[in-house]
């Protein structure tokens, strides 16, 4: 194989992870690379977390964590007095070889793209609410690649199965009376997703969701009506119950990849499918129309930050940087656009804060989804927990008169 184990590959694979993410690396590299190298097998899976244990939780409100983070001049809230929890699915950050699923290591060198993750996507909501995010045996990055692979499943049920136990451990170990956000990004969408189908929707808990901010996958259309047929799209800033859910390209990209596969879970099982029409919500506007937003909705993209720390990589090793803080919000920054096949095409980003230049002709902008409108985000969460707690305040009133 051209490049095999030498110089040349290392330096591609750095300037392709370095930077990018599930939809917007070339898949010819991420396959040629990081395919693990041994068939799945149940008997070699990391050892199963245990949630009793706080080591099993990236971020809980029993420790400090880099959740807690807001941006420059925005205040957070003291986690005893949020009024509602939030349940925060992590992206993929494991790529490394070895297994099919990660082995959560603190050591390694996904822990450092958990941390990246918690400063700059679940301390959205660090004003409002205290949040839950479980450690889990993700599926490889390359489980989305191998298409048709049965090993790919079966990570990919694993990674489920132990966010699934996550999710019963926070509901059993809580005031069942709190209202709580389901939150998740890339290959926590897709769990998510799933969880939404399995425990809320038609079921009594959907009561006490507030949304769903489920971003960063293509979510079908046909969701809707066959996986969580009872949780419509939010349609209005201030909607609960509801599912919010977009990925993000450069207006000046070919956009999402017509013949893209991905991985479905749907109550009937799996399938590697090509879903032409997807599902929007423009995070400006908070409506499902293909009207363009102006940038001057945009309340604030907070740049991401991350720092370079390539011999770690290479070495699969944490570098350790610990996020204290997570800048300031670039106002007016970007216009947004839900286009006809479910994308959401914003503003040029070339050579910008939010470029990602691991991306190909498609400009995807994936490992920004959130943060080029994260102060939006910020806000409509507090929109949603208010109108909630109303709605809530309202129905106790009447059934006590």
């Amino acid at each position: 194989m051209l490049f095999k184990n030498s110089p040349i590959k290392r330096a591609v694979l750095v300037a392709v992870l370095l930077i990018g993410g599930l939809l917007a690396f070339h898949k010819q590299i991420i396959a040629w690379y990081i395919n693990p190298p041994v068939d799945f097998s149940i008997e070699q899976v990391p050892a199963a977390p245990d949630y009793s244990q706080l080591a099993f939780w990236s971020a809980h409100p029993g420790v400090n964590d880099s959740a807690d983070l807001a941006p420059d001049g925005v205040t957070t809230i003291v986690p005893e007095q949020a009024p509602v929890d939030v349940f925060f699915v992590q992206p993929t950050t494991y790529f490394s070889g070895g297994s099919w699923n990660s082995a959560m290591s603190t050591n390694e060198f996904a822990e450092q793209g958990t941390e990246h993750v918690l400063a700059t996507v679940a301390s959205t909501f660090s004003s409002c609410c205290r949040v839950y995010a479980p450690r889990y045996r993700q599926a490889h990055l390359a489980a989305f690649i191998k298409t048709g692979s049965p090993a790919a499943i079966q990570a990919l049920d694993l990674a489920y199965q132990d966010v699934e136990q996550a999710f019963l451990y926070f509901l059993k170990h809580r005031d069942p009376a709190r209202p709580f956000i389901l939150a998740s990004h890339s290959q926590g969408t897709l769990h998510s997703l799933r969880l939404l189908a399995n425990h809320v929707d038609g079921k009594a808990l959907r009561k006490s969701m507030v949304a769903a901010y489920l971003i960063g996958y293509w979510i079908p259309s046909d969701a809707l009506t066959v996986t969580i047929p009872n949780i419509p799209l939010c349609t209005e800033a201030g909607m609960t119950g509801c599912l919010v859910t977009y990925d993000t390209y450069d207006v000046e990209g070919t956009g999402r990849d017509p013949d893209g596969v991905l991985p479905y879970w749907y109550p009937s099982g799996w399938e590697w499918a090509n879903r032409p029409r997807t599902l929007c919500v423009n995070p400006l506007s908070w409506k499902v129309d293909q009207q363009k937003v102006p940038k001057q909705a945009n309340l604030g993209a907070v740049p991401m930050q991350w720092k370079d720390a390539i011999p770690e990589l290479l070495k699969n090793q944490n570098p350790g940087f610990k996020y204290t803080t997570i800048g300031a919000p670039m106002v007016g920054y970007t216009s947004a656009r839900c286009h006809q096949d479910g994308s959401l095409m914003v503003d040029p980003q070339l050579g910008s804060p939010f470029d990602n230049r691991g991306a190909g002709e498609d400009r995807s902008l994936h490992p920004n989804d959130w943060t080029l409108f994260h102060m939006n985000i910020r806000q409509n969460a507090a929109d949603r927990v208010q109108a909630y707690m109303q709605s809530a305040s309202v129905a106790v009133s009447a059934i006590s008169e």
